[in-house]
């Protein structure tokens, strides 16, 4: 369902033209300059990410410290950077959230701290991108207890996890606790998009874990459909 975007045999990302939105993943070959050469005819936000849970209206003219930010504005993108992080995308009839869920974040459920934020239209469409998947996210059992006690339902948390040659360390699966998280916010009857690929092992996007400070940051926005 999403589609493949290129510009001279490279990968840009990835995107989805949905009913009431358009979302688009960026790869790691996709760069701030690209945002306004190839879409043109969007207004870009961008945030000062500090892994917390604060939700914003974004703002083109001053990037705040947030995590998420929504717009009801057509031409407004609500743009995050994540190199390893989930970044997820919401989208209601006339209103759509950009949000940055590291691990931290999810840990604090900023998930649900959107919902606030679209009381009066409910969220139909969530995509989730590309991000450090299970089988590459090694946490320790600090980190694991962290992410656990953000389940919506206790008695399933035990799901997320995949066993770890190390007795102290487990795979974790953040997808799936992001998934959760949505459902319980906004039910069952949500659509969830996923484009998901290993930041880690797919060099088409930065990783963190991987190349450490020299990592870049793959780009994602959402923007209403005018």
């Amino acid at each position: 369902m999403f589609q493949r975007e290129e510009r001279a045999g490279n990968l840009l990302g990835y995107s989805l033209q949905h009913k009431h939105a358009f979302f688009f993943f960026g790869s790691q070959a996709f760069t701030r300059d690209d945002l306004w050469t190839v879409f043109p005819e969007y207004d870009f936000a961008f945030l000062k990410q500090v892994h917390g849970k604060a939700v914003i209206d974004a703002n083109p003219a001053s990037a705040c410290e947030a995590d998420a930010h929504f717009t009801n504005f057509a031409t407004r993108a609500p743009v995050i950077q994540t190199a390893d992080c989930v970044p997820v995308l919401l989208a209601s009839k006339s209103r759509v959230c950009a949000v940055h869920a590291g691990w931290r974040g999810v840990a604090q459920n900023i998930i649900a701290a959107t919902k606030p934020h679209f009381t009066d239209d409910r969220v139909q469409f969530a995509a989730i991108g590309p991000h450090i998947l299970v089988n590459s996210f090694e946490v320790g059992q600090d980190v694991s207890a962290q992410l656990q006690a953000a389940a919506p339902d206790p008695s399933k948390a035990i799901e997320y996890l995949r066993s770890h040659p190390s007795a102290d360390k487990t795979y974790f699966d953040l997808a799936q606790l992001v998934r959760d998280q949505l459902t319980a916010s906004y039910g069952g009857q949500l659509k969830i998009f996923e484009c998901l690929h290993d930041t880690k092992t797919d060099h088409a996007f930065s990783s963190f874990r991987r190349d450490g400070k020299q990592a870049g940051r793959n780009l994602s926005f959402v923007v209403l459909n005018a």
